[in-house]
């Protein structure tokens, strides 16, 4: 096959690709923009507090993904700090160690859900009868500084979900 030929089929494949390719409604735009943005508020707000606990010595090294944002978006904040263990237990940490997860799904249903039994997930319902989900996990050391560590990361966390939850409700603007 020459390489006009070659060109051409490609450019043809890739024009129907694209158009085949639905595009986001503005509201499902403007979710996934509320929702990325509670995730970055998540992490500023530890990286403000970052001061106050060791667990968070390091949380400029935290991720935030986003993935598969056309049927089923994902976005999910990822935060490890002094884990030297897993196992079914769950983690061994060492001082000052910690593990933050913040995954939300859009659009979810209850199925997402009870795929992931262990990470108590929440689905909630928005106007537009979509769904999305949340899981939360803070781990910690089992001590007196790791447990007022989780408590002030799941209130932050906690926090910006609230904010999120009623901006996509249009509670607030």
């Amino acid at each position: 096959m020459n390489a006009a030929l070659l060109l051409a089929l490609t450019l043809i494949f890739n024009a129907v690709t694209v158009a085949a390719d639905p595009a986001l409604s503005s509201s499902d735009e403007k979710n996934y923009q509320t929702m990325q943005k509670a995730l970055y508020g998540i992490l500023g707000s530890l990286q403000e507090a970052r001061e106050e606990f060791p667990q968070l010595a390091g949380i400029d090294s935290a991720t935030i993904k986003m993935d598969g944002l056309r049927d089923a978006g994902r976005i999910r904040l990822d935060y490890e700090k002094g884990v030297l263990k897993e196992d079914m237990a769950g983690p061994t940490f060492a001082e000052g160690g910690c593990d933050i997860v913040v995954q939300i799904e859009y659009p979810a249903t209850q199925a997402d859900i009870e795929m992931r039994p262990r990470l108590n997930g929440i689905l909630f319902s928005l106007d537009d009868e979509k769904s999305y989900a949340v899981w939360s996990l803070v781990r910690v050391e089992e001590n007196e500084g790791g447990k007022a560590f989780k408590a002030r990361a799941n209130t932050i966390i906690s926090y910006h979900l609230r904010l999120m939850h009623a901006k996509l409700k249009g509670i607030i603007k």
